[in-house]
């Protein structure tokens, strides 16, 4: 596809060749006449669900610009900071290409040419990487170019997508056969070109169209390197979910103009077009009120235009940073301008994120005349940052200035630039792009970290070892009376039952959550030997609602042919799970929060699974594979589709806790018992606390167990001796990420405490089972291995599990081994209910009521299957070590996206089956590799025996792991009640 029109007027643009454009144009004048366009534009689709009171076309610039650092930061594309960006009129796209190309033809011909094939508007932006840290914009390591183009119809802008797909008489552009299709129809092109500067470079092109859109990315590389085409497809998919949701699910456009980059020395900057000719165009996610808020804000200016810039402060982490704005508007008279200053108290607390606006006494009168504020904002999630806001007025134009940070800045950098603002304008001109002021405060240096079992000396030990022994609670985190929990007192009633599902919990983090510990392990059962038989989301969550391992409910993995919330689906195990079951027998029953990965993929966007009363589930959109769900994300309530932005009220966790106790207000009211199934997102990368707890944990170390870091693992499999050693900007980057897991989980920890608290209220505590658990572990370090999950070892499977409620003792620690395929024919045995008999798991409730079976399990299955399906295990030979590395593309994405730290990639094992038991963890790749660890001997499993143990051993082993393989129902159960336990010999 071609990039013909992506010649920018910014010199710091990288513009095609003038043959290209040359033919884009001449193409475009040869087809014109022939061209049969709809006289009215179907654009309705891509309109945002808010209302809007200007037509929805206006929206058109902001899909473009829904492509932001942040987005290439989520497919692991770090360090971008924007350029420019361009939003292109019809006479504008004329003057560009009639400067750019001498095609002996006047700007009224090309004006013709593009008017008739029904051309309305362009939005382009870039982003680049520079080649180094501190090197100019015009020094590129790589660049990401997004673009949308509008026309009239869908009828032109197949048209226009024709045009652009006819071969250009140039040998070095080549169509890329067999590529995904993305929207209606999409075509990608690689070629090379040279900057305007001269610098070389190859590209990949991916331009789409949807309905009267046509769209695109182009992708750039520097130095010799070949863009990669994964890449390229992933970010026009991105673009694509935007520009058909018509709204932003993570950088709000024009309302977010300071955007996160990934290093240092980069600045970033975005054009405010928040009104030009007097129209004013929508915000994404911007109800009329909102809009109607802005407008207001913008008084009489007949011209609104600003820059944002961020520029990064501090660590790896990205949270201590320094922002400003500037924001420029004429007015048409000096009367209007004076009028617009007056009113600034009232203007910056009409902005929805400030949150304290107060004018300073005694600042300094910088031009005619100016308004000081010191202000606090909230910046989406990401904390509380403040400044200073100045307004100055020259004549009848005004420059609104802020600078925020965190932490707190002086107030002289802020007046640095608003005098600076002042002198432009008294000379008639301000430029579109604002100098850092140079009084701007430089931060410290970010200690590394040192890796070690204990960390070194000094350095802050991980909070397990500190605040969360004594369960003391952190400051701000509501606390009700603990209530008694005797043992013994058994429900008189059908019992309620609670279960909450973390996402990537480790089990060790559980430590950190006051509420978790006084309020549930103080007064439960802690189960230390609780596991996930298939670490990771999506599997893991479908065996905990039908009780089966995942070769039995056939969810493989998260997304491809055999994974996700499509293949549940498809599958037809919606049909019978622990909510039909429970439902069926008479309980109300609700979900809030994260269902399975990519729902509603495959089924109508309205759907509810059977057996839920109540639904309120996170919904994906097209392809994506949930991303971020902290801010910016859709709830599937009772089969209606609600977006919620990026207001600190809008916090998912928040939501899902409002959501949880109202129905659980609701249903003790009624009566009949209840059954809720609560799943924030938290800890999920990219671990988005709320902006309420941006500073606790600040001196928290991520743990540093003898597996951190593994020096020797010549033992280990090739997958992790393949694995460099972690450097000490990565450790630090761990230690940081642990931080952020924690932060989010707070809002967690408070969910605990606010279900508690209304249960209380509502006088159904005693008789309501609470359960706390995730889907599966996480690593941080271990083995080397920098952060994930899906391994074999016990930082993966090993998940909390602490359970509350009537005739459960209270603070006892329970050893026995406990399965998430235990969960729901354990819910099924409180309410009475009758599992399906293709349930693989067994009913917890003997070991909650202070007993333990006589035989029961000795060990499990740990399932890891990626592109080998359980029926082809073995019958075609090993798997190539790099076929097995990973499940594919969609999951290479799914597993990154919003999962990664700077600097660390997550990482995915290759297929294996195990078992696990308390003498033994056994390993078969599909490789043929095999690991062997003897687990009360070595804990951390750091040395692997099965090259040295006894084959008698390893072949007993083996056996025993293949009855489990292909076991169903009533013989899994069976298989893990005869497991060996015969000591290793070397």
């Amino acid at each position: 596809m071609r990039a013909c029109a992506m010649k920018r007027r910014d010199p710091s643009f990288l513009g095609m060749t003038r043959a290209c454009v040359a033919v884009l144009v001449l193409l475009l004048a040869s087809f014109a006449q022939s061209m049969t366009l709809g006289a009215s534009s179907r654009i309705s689709p891509l309109a945002s669900p808010m209302a809007s009171p200007v037509p929805v076309a206006r929206a058109l610039d902001l899909a473009a610009m829904a492509l932001t650092p942040s987005d290439l930061d989520d497919l692991g594309l770090t360090g971008f900071g924007q350029q420019t960006s361009a939003f292109l009129t019809l006479e504008e796209q004329v003057e560009q290409l009639a400067t750019a190309a001498s095609l002996g033809m006047d700007a009224d011909a090309i004006g013709s040419g593009l008017a008739a094939a029904g051309f309305q508007r362009r939005y382009q932006r870039q982003l680049g990487l520079p080649s180094r840290p501190g090197a100019p914009p015009s020094r590129l390591h790589t660049f990401v170019a997004p673009y949308v183009i509008e026309y009239a119809s869908s009828e032109g802008a197949a048209a226009g997508f024709a045009l652009l797909e006819t071969e250009a008489p140039d040998a070095r552009m080549k169509d890329v056969p067999e590529t995904r299709v993305i929207g209606d129809r999409s075509e990608v092109t690689r070629f090379r070109q040279s900057s305007e500067n001269g610098e070389p470079y190859r590209a990949l092109d991916l331009t789409f169209q949807v309905d009267n859109l046509v769209a695109g990315v182009t992708v750039g590389e520097f130095h010799g390197r070949e863009p990669d085409l994964a890449t390229v497809e992933a970010l026009a998919e991105r673009l694509l979910e935007r520009v058909r949701l018509g709204q932003a699910s993570a950088d709000p456009g024009l309302s977010n103009l300071a955007l996160r980059l990934g290093g240092p020395d980069i600045e970033t900057r975005s054009d405010e077009y928040g009104r030009i000719s007097g129209q004013t165009f929508p915000n994404y996610s911007e109800t009329p009120d909102e809009f109607a808020d802005r407008t207001q804000r913008y008084g009489d200016a007949v011209a609104v235009y600003g820059v944002g810039q961020s520029i990064p402060v501090g660590g790896p982490a990205r949270t201590d940073d320094t922002r400003y704005f500037v924001s420029l508007y004429e007015f048409g008279s000096e009367r209007d301008a004076v009028g617009w200053l007056q009113d600034g108290v009232a203007r910056a607390e009409l902005s929805p994120n400030v949150i304290a606006a107060t004018p300073v006494a005694g600042a300094a009168v910088i031009g005619d005349a100016s308004a000081t504020l010191a202000i606090a904002t909230e910046r989406g999630g990401a904390g509380t940052a403040r400044g200073y806001l100045v307004e100055v007025r020259v004549g009848a134009r005004t420059a609104q200035v802020q600078l925020l940070g965190v932490p707190d800045v002086p107030l002289a950098p802020v007046e640095e630039l608003a005098r600076s603002q002042v002198a432009c304008l008294q000379a008639g001109a301000c430029p579109g792009y604002a100098s850092p002021p140079a009084s701007l405060p430089q931060p410290a240096a970010t200690p590394e970290a040192t890796p070690g079992p204990g960390g070194p000396s000094g350095t802050p030990k991980s909070c397990s070892l500190d605040i969360a022994a004594a369960g003391t609670p952190l400051a701000g985190t509501p606390q009700p009376p603990l209530p008694a929990n005797e043992t013994g007192n058994e429900p008189t009633t059908a019992p309620n039952i609670i279960v909450i599902v973390t996402d990537d919990l480790d089990a060790r983090s559980v430590a950190c959550l006051p509420n978790v510990q006084a309020l549930l392990a103080a007064e439960g059962v802690t189960f230390t030997n609780a596991f996930a038989t298939t670490p990771l989301c999506c599997p893991s969550r479908a065996s905990i609602l039908r009780g089966q391992y995942a070769h039995n409910h056939g969810v493989l993995s998260n997304s491809g042919d055999n994974g996700g919330f499509p293949t549940f689906y498809r599958l037809g195990d919606e049909e019978s799970t622990v909510a039909t079951w429970l439902q069926d027998t008479g309980y109300r029953t609700a979900l809030v929060g994260k269902y399975l990965n990519r729902y509603p993929k495959g089924a109508p966007a309205s759907h509810v699974p059977p057996g839920w009363d109540e639904w309120s589930a996170f919904a994906s959109s097209d392809e994506d594979e949930g991303g971020s769900y902290y801010s910016g994300y859709a709830l599937n309530v009772d089969g209606d589709t609600v977006f919620y932005g990026q207001q600190p009220a809008e916090y998912s966790t928040d939501v899902l806790t409002a959501e949880a106790t109202d129905f659980v207000d609701r249903a003790a009211t009624s009566g009949d018992p209840f059954f809720l199934y609560i799943a924030p997102f938290a800890p999920h990368g990219p671990s988005t606390p709320a902006s309420r707890h941006t500073g606790a944990f600040a001196d928290v170390q991520a743990p540093r167990p003898p597996s951190f870091d593994e020096d020797d693992v010549s033992d280990k499999p090739t997958w992790v001796q393949a694995l460099p050693p972690l450097r000490a900007d990565q450790i630090a980057l761990l230690d940081d990420r642990y931080q952020r897991r924690l932060r989010s989980l707070l809002a967690v920890d408070e969910m605990v405490a606010s279900l508690i608290e209304t249960l209380t209220a509502a006088g159904t505590l005693d008789n309501t089972y609470i359960l706390f658990t995730s889907d599966n572990g996480y690593h941080l370090g271990e083995h080397g291995i920098p952060v994930g999950k899906q391994s074999p070892y016990d930082e993966s499977l090993r998940v909390p599990l602490i359970v509350r409620g009537p005739g459960v003792p209270t603070g006892v620690v329970e050893e026995a081994i406990a399965l998430n395929i235990d969960l729901a024919p354990t819910f099924a045995e409180l309410a009475g209910a009758s599992p399906a008999p293709f349930v693989d798991g067994r009913s917890l409730v003997p070991l909650l009521h202070g007993e333990t079976p006589a035989g029961w399990r000795q060990g499990f299955l740990v399932e890891h299957y990626g592109r080998t399906l359980p029926d082809q295990w073995g019958t075609s030979g090993p798997v190539p070590m790099e076929e097995a590395s990973r499940d594919g593309d969609e999951d290479d994405l799914e597993e990154a996206d919003g999962d990664e730290v700077i600097g660390v990639t997550p990482i995915d094992s290759p297929p294996y089956l195990g078992l696990r038991t308390e003498q033994y963890l056994y390993v078969e790749y599909a490789n043929g590799e095999r690991e062997l660890y003897d687990m009360p001997a070595d804990p951390y499993q750091l040395q692997n025996l099965a090259a040295t143990a006894d084959p008698a051993l390893l072949a007993d082993l083996a056996a025993r792991l293949d009855q489990l393989r292909v076991c169903a129902g009533a013989d899994c159960r069976s298989a893990e009640d005869t497991l060996p336990g015969v000591p290793l010999v070397d």
